[in-house]
């Protein structure tokens, strides 16, 4: 009995001490999942939720919400015949938005026992990144829905170089949109965000102001270009589409100013838009993904949980 508790508290051990870190982002998840899915046998729970990762501020970034799809993904790998369930993403959000929760506000004691009555759900797992310059350091953390306690934990460092750079947050908006799960904010300050309104993308030269999406027949967004510098500013847009409530897809977006997909915009100037959507009409809240070429470099815009106006 005495040596079965050693190897147990051992264990438990491992699991809860920080790794010395990963060589790429695809192994640092591989190394989170399984220590989780090692956890989750141990610990005998069934269902598993999975949510986005936050950074030290509780804001999510994409980077958050990439490693949650991605840790699903590792956790199905390493399920095979160990017992316990994943809850797919699409049906937790829905959960999340008929409760009027934020993917934080889950933490809530009360609130996660409500969550986990009604997807049978016992465990969590979350976590948080911290930026230390040249690393990431993700930590996860499993927390059981009975009890709101960490039964156990996983951490590692990734490199933070290339998509990992790039999912930070650099040239993507987090938009704060209240009860949202996918809550997000822009990537400047918490004053210029109030000045500019919930859903925006900003860099040192241009400032997109996405107002009002709205639908008839197809879906519709009207959208404001701000040009801050005192150049001309050549604006180019790639691909722009959204996705709604059930994760449908529309075609690529029409856009009543670019024409030949380019446009000039004159120094300290403001455009206005409105974008057309074919597909993915049903909905009361759509993400947007554009892509922009702007003075020649490529800038990507993510949008949250937008609401119909």
């Amino acid at each position: 009995m005495k040596a079965i508790k050693q190897n147990l508290l051992l264990s438990l051990l491992l699991l809860t001490t920080p790794s010395f870190g990963a060589s790429n982002l695809e192994s640092g998840v591989a190394e989170v999942g399984k220590s989780i899915s090692e956890s989750m046998l141990q610990e005998g729970k069934k269902k598993i939720a999975v949510i986005e990762f936050s950074d030290l501020n509780d804001n999510v970034t994409d980077l958050g919400r990439f490693l949650a799809e991605e840790l699903i993904n590792e956790l199905l790998k390493n399920k095979k015949d160990k017992g316990y369930e994943i809850v797919e993403r699409r049906q937790l959000n829905k959960v999340l938005k008929q409760l009027k929760l934020s993917s934080s506000g889950l933490l809530d004691p009360k609130s996660m026992k409500e969550v986990g009555k009604i997807l049978n759900v016992d465990s969590i797992v979350t976590g948080s990144l911290t930026d230390l310059g040249n690393d990431v350091k993700v930590n996860a953390r499993i927390i059981s829905v009975e009890s709101a306690k960490i039964i156990a934990s996983a951490s590692t460092k990734i490199p933070k170089v290339g998509s990992v750079a790039r999912l930070m947050g650099q040239n993507s908006v987090k938009v704060s949109s209240g009860s949202s799960s996918s809550s997000s904010s822009a990537t400047s300050s918490k004053s210029s965000s109030k000045s500019h309104g919930k859903y925006f993308f900003e860099n040192k030269d241009i400032l997109i102001k996405y107002t009002k999406i709205g639908k008839d027949y197809r879906v519709y967004m009207i959208s404001e270009y701000h040009n801050k510098t005192n150049k001309p500013l050549s604006v180019e847009i790639v691909s722009s589409y959204i996705t709604n409530d059930n994760g449908e897809k529309s075609s690529d977006g029409t856009n009543s100013i670019f024409n030949n997909n380019k446009i000039i915009i004159d120094p300290n100037r403001t455009l206005f838009s409105k974008s057309y959507f074919n597909g993915a009409t049903n909905g009361m809240m759509f993400n947007l993904k554009a892509s922009y070429i702007i003075n020649g470099k490529d800038v990507e815009v993510k949008i949250y949980d937008i609401p119909i106006k």
